[in-house]
This record gives structure tokens, C-alpha cells and sequence, in this order.
């Protein structure tokens, strides 16, 4: 009988597979390697070397490793070639929408696109509607969310989980159901659609757990995408059950020297913050920071990201002088990966407003609010959350400069958004409120006194 990491390839690929089952990964990637050599001094088909290269892209992304899943999948999609012979379409086409979705997690949205556009002009002309092609169409749904189509994001997002849903009962239907679930909850969730989004991001989470177990990565990464929802939903405390969940998933599972703990860091960081608890907030920002630089080094643009999550909680704090300075550092490494049209970087627009507005220099912090108005409208549209916020912090600077008026309708604009769009008890829609009543009220004291006129 053959021992752990002995026989042929093919049975150190199925060695592999049950490992990752198990969820025991490095060991599953240490046998995927190893399936790889195999089938390289075998010489075996490129269809073999193609799926084990796969996993092991498959494997390094559950460990964490995005540059390593990123050359896995490089290599698999290299190994497919040429897919004009049997079975190869499915595997190459496979392998670049997982590259695809590696980059675009890594920042690299011009070579995740370029890949998405080899994988779907493969998909759309040799493969029918099976499991291969809903990955490619959920990552394209991915896709037109960067790029502010939310709408035929949605559609996508719909047609890869009816794709998956339409094959039959497997492992691999219900990771790419996962991830196709996964694609419709953010797209439902950035047009500001909580409740449907965080429907489906459970139905997402409940495909992970029955694929994979509930103590597996895909499962940490689903309840990460809820958490992510119920912070932008205002339900605050159950988001940081999510986070909570996921963290400690990957603690037992993959350890701590994890992106996906830095992004979990990040979060925690982030949803503390939303609820306005910045003293617990800035541990969990700063750990972000420390352990996403350790991995990528600094001038990576989720480093970029995580300093502007760190600087907008010293900002709360008043510490305005080290968060200007990670702000401005966030902002130039952000415009020159994404260009100024993107969400990262209108949210530090407005983090250095507000840094403005609260040294005084009202007109800056005008100036930058309109501009983050102004993108945030073009990219997630009128009526989304986030523009509700952008309105309301508006008011605050007109209101201050004496333009009465114009403050009192952004006020109003913002509550009309924001109260059909997040809770009741939502911190963003209770200050708006609060800011119109006390500036309605203040009015209405400086008017003269009816009465006392000759």
C-alpha cells in the first residue's frame, strides 16, 4: 500500500483533493506540488499538468498567497494550451478566471481584465453553459462592479448562479455556486440592495459550508462577505459576529500570516469604526497595516487601503497630522493603480475634507466633498448610501460657511437617501437628522420676534 506522497500522479492529485477536503491545506499543497513534478517527469498530457496546476493555484489562494496563486494559475492556463484538444477549454478557461479574480484581490484590475477577456472570449465560443463557464461569468460580474456597472453586474451575477444551480449535485457545483452567490451578494450590496444582498451572501455561505465544512476557508470567506454587508446595513454587531467567525476559522485552519486575516483586521477595524468605537478600532487598523506590509511589502495598493482605513480612524481620534500624512501616501499610490474614477480613492477625498473642515479651511473641505460628490454619484449612482453620506457631510461645511440654504437641501436629499436604503437606528441617518432639526431650530431662534415689532 502506498504511503502519503508516493504513487502515480493522478494519486497525488486525489491525495491532494481529499487533504484539501480535510481541510488540512498545507499538506494538500505540499502533495499538489508534488503531483506537478510527477506529471512534469512523466511526461504527462498538459490536460494532468493543467489540473495540478490548478490546484495548487487553488490551495495557494486558500493559504493566502496571492502572488503564488497568481503563477499557479498562470502556469495551469500554459498548460492548457492548446485548448483545441479534448477536455482542455474547460481547465484553461478555468485557470484565468481564477487569475482574473487573483489580480483583481491583488489591485491589478488592467491584467485581471485582460485575463477575463482571454476567458470569456473562450468560454463564449467553445463552452456550453456548464460549471467553467459560470466561473468566468461570475468573475466578469466582479468586474463590471469595479467598474460602476451595477446593474449588468446583477444580471451576471444571476445568469452564473442559474448556470451553476443547472448542473448536477457535486463538489464542484457548490464551489462555484459559492462563488457565483457570492458575485450576486456584492453586486446587490454596492447598489445599496441589503436585505437581497445579505440573502444570498447566506445562501452563499450555506454552499460553502456544504462543500467544504464549516470550518473551511470558503466558509471564513462567505462569513467575511456578510460581515461586510452588515456593517454597510448598520447592523453593526452581527457584522462583527461574522468577522469574529471568519478570523477565528482561519486562526485554526491557515494561521495568522494570512491576507485574508489582514483583510479581516481591516474590516474589524472598519465596522468598529462605523460604529463609532475608535479607540477599538485603531488596534485592529494598525495590525492591517503591519501584517499586509510584512506580506506585500509598502508600496502595495491593499497596503494603500489599509492606511487610509487607519488614517480615517485617527481622524476620529483628532490626530489629524498622522492621518493627513497616511491619507496623502494612500492617495497617491491608489490614483496611479485605479486613476481618480474609483471608490478607494473618492473615499479619500472626503477623509481629507473632513481633515479641512476640522483645521478650519472650510473652502478646501468644500471643494473635496463636491468632488467626492460628484464621482460617487457617476460611480454607484444617486440614490446609494454612500452618497447619502457624502451629502450630509456637505451640509455640515455650507452650513458652516453660512449658505443656509444649500445646506438645508443637502441635509434633506441626504435623509430622503439614506433612509431608504440602511437602518433605522443607522449612525449616518441619525446625524443627518440631528444636524437639519438643530439647524432648522437655530433658524428659526435668529428670526425676529413677531411680536415684538412696531
Amino acid at each position: 500500500m502506498a504511503r502519503r506522497g508516493e504513487g502515480s500522479p493522478d494519486d497525488l492529485l486525489a491525495e491532494s483533493r481529499g487533504l484539501r477536503r480535510r481541510l488540512e491545506y498545507s499538506e494538500a499543497l505540499a502533495m499538489a506540488r508534488a503531483a506537478v513534478t510527477a506529471h512534469q517527469a512523466t511526461g504527462a498530457s498538459g490536460l494532468q499538468l493543467a489540473e495540478s496546476h490548478l490546484l495548487c493555484g487553488q490551495l495557494e489562494e486558500d493559504l493566502g498567497d496571492l502572488d503564488a496563486a497568481e503563477a499557479a494559475y498562470l502556469a495551469a492556463a500554459a498548460a492548457a494550451e492548446p485548448a483545441s484538444l479534448p477536455g482542455r477549454h474547460g481547465v484553461r478557461v478555468r485557470a484565468l478566471a481564477r487569475l482574473a479574480s487573483v489580480r483583481r484581490d491583488r489591485g491589478a484590475i488592467a491584467e485581471a481584465d485582460a485575463a477575463l477577456a482571454d476567458a470569456l472570449a473562450s468560454a463564449e465560443t467553445n463552452l456550453p453553459d456548464g460549471l467553467d463557464h459560470a466561473e468566468v461569468v461570475a468573475e466578469q460580474s466582479r468586474q463590471l462592479i469595479e467598474h460602476g456597472a451595477r446593474e449588468d453586474a446583477e444580471r451576471l451575477a444571476r445568469r452564473a448562479v442559474a448556470m451553476a444551480e443547472a448542473a448536477p449535485p457535486s463538489v464542484a457545483r457548490e464551489e462555484t455556486r459559492t462563488r457565483a452567490l457570492s458575485a450576486l451578494g456584492t453586486a446587490l450590496r454596492v447598489s445599496g440592495r441589503y436585505p437581497q444582498a445579505h440573502s444570498a451572501l447566506q445562501d452563499a455561505l450555506a454552499a460553502a459550508q456544504a462543500a467544504f465544512g464549516p470550518e473551511s476557508v470558503e466558509a471564513a470567506n462567505a462569513l467575511n462577505d456578510l460581515g461586510v454587508c452588515d456593517k454597510f446595513s448598520g447592523r453593526f454587531d452581527d457584522g462583527i459576529e461574522q468577522y469574529e467567525r471568519a478570523l477565528a476559522i482561519f486562526t485554526r485552519t491557515v494561521g495568522l500570516e494570512n491576507s485574508n486575516v489582514a483583510s479581516l483586521y481591516h474590516n474589524l477595524g472598519g465596522i468598529l469604526h462605523a460604529r463609532q468605537d475608535f479607540d477599538a478600532a485603531e488596534p485592529w487598523a494598525r495590525q492591517a497595516v503591519e501584517l499586509r506590509e510584512r506580506l506585500l511589502g509598502p508600496d502595495h495598493v491593499l497596503v494603500a487601503a489599509d492606511r487610509a482605513a487607519l488614517a480615517a480612524i485617527l481622524m476620529a481620534l483628532r490626530r489629524y497630522d498622522e492621518a493627513e500624512g497616511l491619507l496623502r501616501d494612500a492617495l497617491s499610490c491608489l490614483e496611479r493603480a485605479f486613476g481618480p474614477e474609483n471608490h478607494d480613492v473618492v473615499a479619500n477625498y472626503g477623509n481629507l475634507a473632513m481633515i479641512a473642515r476640522r483645521r478650519g479651511d472650510l473652502e478646501e473641505a468644500e471643494r473635496l466633498y463636491r468632488r467626492a460628490l460628484d464621482i460617487k454619484e457617476r460611480l454607484l449612482g444617486p440614490q446609494h448610501p454612500g452618497v447619502g453620506i457624502t451629502l450630509n457631510n456637505l451640509a455640515v461645511v455650507c452650513r458652516r460657511r453660512g449658505l443656509l440654504d444649500e445646506a438645508e437641501a443637502l441635509y434633506r436629499r441626504a435623509i430622503d437617501v439614506l433612509s431608504t436604503t440602511v437602518e433605522p437606528t443607522h449612525p449616518a441617518l441619525a446625524a443627518s437628522r440631528d444636524n437639519l432639526a438643530k439647524m432648522l431650530n437655530d433658524r428659526k431662534a435668529a428670526e425676529p420676534d413677531a411680536g415684538s415689532r412696531a
